[in-house]
């Protein structure tokens, strides 16, 4: 995730590992199955599609690419398990709007002009209360433990 040259990333943390040592790796399933990315978007930047492509958080949501990537890197005995956890953003809706606040690629999404930014921040905070237990602010998510082993003579 995040890498431009993700095989040139991943064959440069085999190099760290010893012949034989195992990888573990958690990575985000599809961006159409984190609750939490669609309700923010739907919040933020309503009608407007998630960019395509690139080195982003979910450019390693598909099991091919993954496999693809980390044999290209020098990793043997890869392999996917699907994970279903909600994530916590917090305690109360004010604390979740915080922390959805403080990541980059959600404030990329704010409208500038102020009345849609006003808008906008309106519908992200009645997302997070409509998300808010007595436990705090839960959004449903999907992702993929990775393990794999670093080949011997790499």
């Amino acid at each position: 995730m995040f890498f431009t040259d993700p095989v040139a990333a991943f064959a440069n943390i085999a190099r760290s590992l010893c012949p034989g040592a195992p990888f573990v790796q958690l990575v985000w399933q599809p961006a159409e199955r984190q609750e939490w990315t669609t309700a923010i978007r739907t919040a933020l930047a309503p009608g407007r599609s998630r960019p395509a492509g690139g080195p982003d958080a979910f450019s390693l949501c598909e099991p091919d690419t993954v496999q693809i990537v980390l044999t290209a890197a020098g990793f043997t005995d890869i392999d996917l398990i699907p994970l279903h956890e909600a994530i916590y953003y917090g305690p109360d809706a004010a604390a979740a709007r915080d922390n959805v606040l403080a990541l980059t690629s959600v404030t990329a999404m704010l409208p500038e002009a102020p009345v849609e930014r006003a808008r906008a921040l309106g519908r992200l905070d009645a997302q997070l209360r409509e998300h808010q237990t007595n436990d705090g602010v839960w959004f449903d998510s999907h992702a993929w433990l990775v393990t794999a082993v670093r080949a011997s003579g790499q």
